[in-house]
């Protein structure tokens, strides 16, 4: 499984560059793609912090990441952050 930073940048639909952190990296089973859970530490309406959840690659040593577009692999996510909370383990 490839590492990604624990701070990287995303770029966001107007362009602009947002700096994210990594929470969480694992191996779908599913899918064998690896999986990033991070955040831009920004906090949603309902008073939550924002965490995302990506396939990530590198592609000629750029870090890409992908949309999750598989049902069992979204569920297997919540798994993992579930059992990684439910242990009380930083997520």
């Amino acid at each position: 499984m490839a590492e990604i930073p624990e701070i990287f940048s995303v770029l966001a639909e107007d362009g602009s560059e947002i700096k994210c952190r990594t929470i969480l990296m694992f191996q779908s089973p599913e899918t064998e793609k690896d999986i990033a859970v991070y955040t831009d530490d920004t906090i949603s309406e309902d008073g939550l912090g924002n965490i995302y959840a990506s396939y990530y690659f590198y592609d000629d040593e750029a870090l890409r990441l992908e949309d999750i577009d598989n049902e069992a692999a979204w569920v297997f996510v919540q798994e993992v952050l579930a059992e990684v909370t439910e242990n009380g383990e930083e997520a």
